[in-house]
């Protein structure tokens, strides 16, 4: 029989990757680089980006009361953005800064991005060179969420509109802005829904998969 081995957590564990590879028929994997698996042994490396689920990654009729807000685990460059903007509500583990507040699951998850104008989303520095849109680039847009990214080549080709940012001050830039855009704001954030919901949903992913045994 064939082993297959799916892997999203892109560049960051060489040393599990290394030895290992030559022994899967292929990798499944969120890179749209590819050449580091290679380097590495595999055989045939097949991009699969993440994907939502409608039931649970949907838009709702609530209150926006975060102006800017971010979820997930202190990074030392997520810091190092996150501590150069002001008035951010962070959600998540490692962090030592005041509008700090415990990871957010489930249906909190899920109101958490509704009740945010402005959802960050801030990759892994891996992520970035392995060109790599993190789960949240999904979740996000299949809540009907606005969003402000990383800028990586994938990004415009998943989610053309998406505003992505290159450094501190682009993204200080985008934030004034979409802060008084609202009616833009809401435009890109159900247009990127209906990407996700037509393209990316986990059904999908998982197609791409069995086409590719």
């Amino acid at each position: 029989y064939d082993l297959y081995l799916y892997y999203p957590d892109t560049y960051r564990f060489k040393k599990i990757l290394k030895n290992r590879l030559q022994s899967f028929k292929a990798v499944f994997t969120a890179a749209n680089r590819l050449d580091f698996y290679y380097k590495l042994g595999a055989k045939k490396a097949i991009t699969i980006p993440w994907g939502c689920d409608p039931e649970f990654h949907r838009k709702l009729n609530i209150e926006k009361i975060y102006k800017l807000s971010f979820i997930g685990t202190w990074y030392f460059n997520r810091g190092r953005i996150i501590n150069k903007l002001d008035n951010v509500y962070v959600f998540g583990k490692y962090w030592l800064r005041k509008n700090k507040f415990p990871p957010v699951y489930g249906e909190e998850f899920i109101e958490t991005i509704n009740k945010t104008l402005i959802n960050l989303n801030l990759h892994h520095t891996a992520d970035i060179k392995a060109d790599a849109p993190n789960m949240r680039t999904f979740e996000l847009s299949g809540c009907g969420a606005f969003q402000i990214t990383n800028a990586m080549d994938s990004i415009k080709k998943y989610f053309k509109s998406m505003p992505t940012f290159n450094d501190i001050y682009e993204l200080k830039e985008l934030i004034d802005y979409y802060s008084n855009a609202n009616n833009e704001l809401n435009e890109i954030s159900l247009k990127n829904q209906e990407i996700c919901y037509k393209n990316y949903k986990y059904t999908d992913s998982a197609k791409k998969i069995i086409e590719n045994f």
